[in-house]
């Protein structure tokens, strides 16, 4: 199951990063709870599919092209940690922003039922529970 976790959340960047709404809505439980990160000008928690358009909309005022760019994607049973950077371009001023995100997808039966963005990875990890001594990857 948490293989089909990690592709869900897989398919959710992809269609994200492709501007597909519908599809995004399609892998998102009706009643989602976004959870904001906590240092973002407007850190709302968004509800529902509804809630998700008024999550769309206000990003779309204020940036364009907006990107998640996962370079690790992390099972944790019904949660994946996606480890990366956030894109977008000022709608207003052109100035492209590329931060550091942490996002925690939770889950279940083939929907993700509760997201969480943190602008930290270390603060992703330990939302999911884990530690970055547990993620490493062997080298």
């Amino acid at each position: 199951m948490s293989e089909e976790n990690v592709e869900i959340v897989r398919r959710l960047h992809a269609a994200i990063n492709a501007a597909d709404a519908e599809a995004v809505l399609a892998l998102l439980d009706p009643e989602i709870v976004w959870v904001q990160n906590p240092n973002a000008p407007d850190p709302r928690t968004f509800h529902g599919h509804d809630g998700m358009r008024e999550f769309r909309a206000m990003l779309e005022e204020a940036f364009a092209g907006v990107r998640l760019e996962s370079d690790r994607f992390i099972d944790a049973g019904d949660r994946v940690v996606s480890l990366g950077h956030m894109r977008a371009r000022g709608v207003g001023s052109g100035v492209e922003v590329r931060e550091a995100r942490g996002w925690v997808w939770t889950v279940r039966d083939g929907k993700v039922v509760r997201h969480q963005t943190f602008d930290d990875h270390q603060a992703a990890l330990e939302a999911a529970g884990l530690s970055a001594d547990e993620t490493e990857e062997p080298g």
